[in-house]
């Protein structure tokens, strides 16, 4: 049997979102989380006052009418500035709280421009892993000023589904994993968000994921055929 991940066309993020500029200053560093509390629920967080949206819920909104391609499944957001990047994730259905694709890319966004939305440093809100960190830094530093502040004009998103009902975290987390190897599948994900065979794309994952899809596992991209994985 055959399990096809079917990705809508990619859209640019300001097709479908207001977003929320964050004019707070910043000097591109990051509160640390203390040795000695790491593992603790104790998150990485940008060294910045509390950005000018104050959530990640109000960070960017989605424009009148307009909705995700899919509500939960595979997500790819990719950015051109400072150079390109590409990130996968998975939002998964099921369990008692399931978080969909809309928050978690209310989350990334914050991620993106190194935004401040926590309680305190190091204490809830959203954690920033080095990754994000480097490239958000970076960002700010070289396309951020007071008369051009980042409302992620260069950023795509795609979104996936294995179904209704089948966005399983245990059937999405193999094509995730999939996605992020050097694999047929990434570089035809890399065509698909950059409309070209890019070969120096910065991953913003920090894991590659072990798991293999099952046989005759595919993904499917927009005009394009099957990838079998």
């Amino acid at each position: 049997m055959t399990t096809c991940l079917q990705f809508s066309p990619r859209i640019p993020l300001n097709d479908l979102f207001t977003v929320v500029p964050d004019s707070t200053a910043w000097d591109g560093h990051y509160d640390n989380v203390p040795k000695e509390y790491e593992g603790n629920s104790l998150v990485r967080t940008p060294r910045r006052p509390l950005a000018t949206f104050g959530t990640a819920g109000r960070s960017m909104t989605l424009l009148p009418g307009k909705a995700l391609p899919h509500a939960y499944g595979v997500y790819v957001i990719g950015l051109l500035e400072p150079h390109p990047a590409v990130y996968v994730g998975i939002a998964a259905e099921g369990g008692k709280e399931p978080e969909g694709i809309l928050k978690r890319l209310q989350k990334h966004r914050v991620k993106i421009s190194g935004s401040h939305v926590h309680v305190a440093a190091n204490a809830g809100g959203i954690h920033h892993p080095v990754q994000w960190g480097s490239f958000a830094s970076l960002r700010h530093k070289e396309i951020v000023t007071p008369a051009t502040p980042d409302t992620l004009r260069d950023v795509v998103i795609m979104t996936g589904s294995l179904g209704p009902g089948a966005n399983l975290k245990s059937a999405l987390g193999p094509y995730e994993g999939a996605l992020c190897r050097p694999t047929d599948a990434r570089r035809a994900l890399i065509r698909a968000v950059f409309g070209s065979e890019l070969t120096d794309v910065y991953s913003l994952n920090s894991t590659k994921g072990k798991r293999s899809p099952a046989p005759s596992s595919s993904v499917r991209f927009d005009g394009h055929p099957d990838v079998f994985l």
